[in-house]
């Protein structure tokens, strides 16, 4: 009788294990999720900022299913933001770094300068947002003809938007850029050949973060937890009611999708072009 009793001690001290193997086999893999990506497939890249050093990147297929075997460790430090270039290639703004991966490999091409967002144009320039000059928030630019030494810095001194900055993003000829008095949307030659920005900016939004959906047309979060439509030529429409601050956002074209990140609640939220929630991921 003893022996049996031992033999259902056992049996249950495996049930128990197996059951928490699957809970943690089912763990939520977000965590704070910031800056999101898309690759050519449709593939959702995104930044887990964990904090201390420490993070990742992980990827989701179109049908929303984590796809283990790419996640990206390897020289990821507190990743804040994520772009791809037109090469395919991407790029990981890192605590104080800004470094390329092809196929989730390091590439060797990587230089200190800390970005809080960044977006990359079809001449695979780089355009960096911080906070290092003397206090005021700039966009720099990093071209790649010239191996990413800095160039064209912008200058906020002169914007409605000094400080700080929340979010970049680029939309055919367009650079959009977020700040807590509004979103600045400027043509990109003009910045680059004057060296400044003025574009007009609509101070009714605050830009959390941004996305840019094509021909000069963004989806802008803003801080009250309300996602905005925002064209270049034709001014503002509301576009959805989130209920969090948005960390970042993606515009998945192709498949008629906007991601947006939920770095406090652990989830990314799917909508539709006609602004309705069609899938949470966590």
């Amino acid at each position: 009788m003893k022996q049996h009793k031992y033999v259902l001690a056992i049996a249950l001290i495996a049930l128990c294990l197996t059951a928490l193997v699957g809970a943690s086999a089912a763990a939520n893999p977000l965590s704070n999720p910031n800056g999101l990506a898309l690759d050519a497939k449709g593939n959702l890249y995104v930044a887990n900022t964990h904090g201390n050093g420490t993070g990742n990147v992980i990827v989701f297929n179109p049908s929303y299913n984590l796809q283990t075997a790419l996640t990206i460790t390897q020289g990821i430090k507190t990743p804040a933001a994520l772009a791809f270039d037109p090469s395919g290639n991407l790029w990981v703004a890192n605590a104080g770094a800004l470094a390329q991966y092809a196929n989730g490999i390091p590439t060797g091409q990587s230089f200190g300068y800390a970005c809080t967002s960044f977006a990359i144009d079809g001449n695979d320039d780089l355009y960096c947002t911080n906070g290092t000059n003397g206090g005021y928030f700039n966009v720099t630019v990093f071209s790649s003809t010239l191996a990413y030494t800095p160039i064209e810095p912008v200058n906020f001194l002169d914007l409605t938007i000094a400080t700080p900055i929340y979010g970049v993003a680029l939309s055919g000829n367009v650079l959009a850029i977020g700040g807590p008095n509004g979103t600045s949307l400027n043509s990109l030659y003009t910045a680059l050949q004057q060296n400044a920005l003025a574009g007009t900016t609509y101070p009714t939004m605050t830009g959390a973060a941004i996305g840019g959906a094509g021909g000069g047309v963004f989806y802008v979060g803003n801080l009250d937890g309300t996602l905005d439509y925002v064209f270049y030529n034709g001014g503002v429409a509301f576009f959805a009611t989130l209920g969090f601050t948005p960390t970042g956002i993606a515009v998945d074209n192709a498949r008629g999708r906007i991601y947006v990140a939920n770095g406090a609640g652990n989830s990314i939220a799917v909508y539709n072009t006609a602004g309705t929630l069609i899938h949470t991921i966590k």
